[in-house]
């Protein structure tokens, strides 16, 4: 423990003194240079192997979807440059009431290998291999399970998607800003089966066509033959590449072997001083945030007049206890410790970043005050809340950190130093994620904060981590947050969301229903000399996709 002490004291050192790292010399040879008719025919792109493997999507969860996205497209597309839903398959779509929604299809549109014109009897077929009692996918089959009754049939270009129930994220689940409702030839299907992992997947109608699959090592993908109806990719052969370590992916880029791939920010300057090019995508979604976990409504058949609290005298009810712990966090030195000064900032609302439908400029102007680092100030609200020297404030932090941050554990217990110099006693908490899903099931944490990262559209990841509704204990709950998100669930049109978001907003960021750290940006690393850009959202769960936007450098 007094290890853990010392570290800490060194990291909240390290934060107030932080300066420019001078970084070690590199060659001036530069392999980012080099380039070979085969690498320009075909752009590898290295990334961690996918947890699983399948060729066939309703096995597939979305966050390694990305492995089969080449070569498929959606009813509905996300653009890459706004993150907004488009028209892809479908021309258009129409909600209808609370009980369907219309959808008019592209006409002409090919399936890969022949398997003839994209109709819509190839949607019915997808919605029911989505839907199988032997799919293995979750989240999508499930959601699709309780919000579609239906698809019908209403001629060759047109579908009526008919509602079971209401749920405000079923268009977004159709839609590739999701994915799990890949559009697949009937015709193929109907002549193959299901297919195993050592044959081709159902026929698609993307850019890219399948070409093979080494398990545990790589996926082919080839330019379609003929002239895509959207696009066609600039290359003529594209590869996901599995490579477990950072370090061998980099490898890859110095030996020429790999033109794009992912790199923790500890590599990325290597990169750079050897000529590689780094690229963001263009929708912020990754976010990471501190939750508090203690604030549970109980509701008797969900009447919003009867809710109540599970743990009603937890300290962390107390909203000037919840601002003190905002207050005491300097979020500038944070970022530029762990994150390079790369994280924009989350202005009090986990969900809705600045170029979303519904963000208030009103939280930018208030955030300094409201949340900004002010130690003076947060010590005055534990005083406030009845805290101080002979009766602190104690809570629990979890050290429990999500990969996706490679930082994590070292910047949760700075922010564990932050709030120990306010006065705060705070126990670090480490458990294996059995037993703390465990607790989180049960709704079993009483006064605890714990660190949460996600690229989930608002409605899923509001719903699961502030919402009562779900029926989960994500974090901080409140009847009035709970009333105004009811409504954002009931209007099936996103379209309409915006003053409902802006509502939802404004009164989170007056209860300081979360603790918000950072909007995190998604890099890739490109090989210059090969690709010259890659325009990619980043916001679709899994990262990696419309790789057929990767520009080849001429």
């Amino acid at each position: 423990m007094l290890a853990l002490r010392n570290h800490i004291r060194m990291v909240a050192m390290a934060l107030m003194l932080l300066a420019p790292a001078c970084a070690p010399a590199q060659p001036a040879s530069s392999p980012a240079a080099k380039s070979t008719e085969s690498a320009t025919r075909r752009v590898v792109f290295a990334v961690p192997p996918p947890t699983s493997e399948s060729n066939e999507p309703r096995n597939i969860a979305q966050t390694i979807m990305w492995q089969l996205a080449p070569m498929y497209e959606y009813l509905i597309g996300l653009d890459a440059e706004t993150g907004k839903l488009v028209p892809q398959l479908a021309t258009e779509w129409n909600v209808e009431g609370d009980q369907a929604i219309r959808f008019k299809l592209r006409k002409g549109v090919q399936f890969h290998n022949g398997n003839g014109e994209f109709t819509a009897k190839d949607v019915v077929h997808s919605w029911k291999d989505l839907v199988r009692d032997d799919a293995q996918a979750g989240y999508q089959v499930v959601l699709a399970k309780k919000a579609i009754e239906d698809v019908e049939v209403v001629n060759d270009y047109e579908v009526l998607v008919k509602i079971k129930q209401k749920d405000a994220d079923l268009i977004n689940m159709i839609s590739q800003a999701q994915g799990g409702f890949e559009i697949m030839s009937k015709v193929d299907w109907d002549k193959r089966g299901d297919p195993s992992l050592t044959d081709p997947p159902i026929a698609g109608t993307g850019p890219y066509q399948f070409a093979s699959r080494t398990q545990g090592a790589n996926m082919v993908y080839q330019r379609v033959p003929y002239t895509h109806w959207r696009l066609n990719p600039e290359f003529q052969e594209f590869e996901f590449r599995w490579i477990s370590e950072a370090s061998t992916r980099l490898a890859g880029l110095y030996a020429g072997e790999v033109h794009v791939t992912t790199l923790p920010d500890d590599l990325l300057p290597q990169a750079e001083q050897r000529g590689f090019k780094i690229v963001r995508g263009k929708v912020p979604a990754l976010r990471t945030f501190l939750n508090f976990k203690c604030c549970f409504l109980t509701w008797p058949d969900h009447r919003p007049s009867d809710g109540t609290y599970k743990y009603p005298n937890s300290p962390l009810m107390d909203l000037r206890v919840r601002k003190a712990l905002n207050k005491a966090i300097d979020r500038d030195a944070v970022n530029k410790a762990f994150f390079g000064g790369k994280g924009e900032l989350i202005y009090g609302f986990n969900h809705v970043s600045e170029v979303f439908p519904g963000f208030n400029p009103a939280w930018k102007e208030r955030f300094p005050g409201e949340y900004g680092y002010d130690v003076n100030a947060a010590r005055q609200l534990l005083a406030d809340a009845g805290y101080g020297p002979t009766k602190p404030l104690k809570t629990s932090l979890y050290i429990n950190p999500p990969s996706s941050v490679s930082s994590a554990q070292d910047m949760l217990e700075a922010i564990g130093a932050y709030w120990r110099a306010v006065g705060i006693d705070v126990e670090f908490v480490q458990m294996d994620s059995t037993r703390w899903q465990q607790l989180s099931t049960t709704c079993a944490h009483e006064n605890a904060i714990d660190l949460t990262t996600t690229s989930g559209a608002p409605i899923v990841a509001y719903g699961f981590y502030n919402s009562s509704f779900i029926g989960n204990c994500g974090g901080y709950q409140h009847a009035d947050t709970d009333a105004i998100f009811r409504k954002i669930q009931q209007e099936l049109d996103p379209e309409k969301h915006a003053p409902s978001w802006q509502e939802l907003g404004d009164r989170s960021f007056e209860l300081h229903s979360n603790i918000p750290l950072f909007w995190l940006p998604a890099e890739a690393v490109l090989a210059p000399s090969v690709v010259a850009d890659y325009p990619w959202p980043a916001s679709i769960s899994g990262t990696w996709t419309h790789v057929e936007n990767l520009k080849a450098t001429r």
